[in-house]
């Protein structure tokens, strides 16, 4: 479920680095969208973590990082490749 909810963080993260520094190389954007993916991640888990009858895990934060790497990916396909 976690994967589905930060797809589409991840390629707005990939999109809004993509416009906003448009010098720099696919690969650093894809690092600034992962780090701001993992630090909201880590962020809802710190949240969870003091939230009664709420469970925080490593794993959640994990399965965070991969939906915002398949939205990254699924932005670079179907917007960034195509222009090329």
């Amino acid at each position: 479920m976690q994967c589905v909810e930060y797809a589409p963080l991840g390629s707005l993260l990939m999109r809004a680095f993509l416009r906003s520094w448009a010098g720099l190389s696919g690969g650093i954007v894809q690092v600034l969208a992962s780090l701001g993916a993992l630090t909201v991640g880590t962020l809802d888990e710190l949240y969870q973590r003091f939230t009664p009858l709420r469970v925080s895990s490593g794993w959640d934060t994990l399965a965070d990082i991969v939906g915002a790497a398949i939205g990254q990916l699924l932005y670079w396909c179907f917007t960034v490749k195509r222009r090329s």
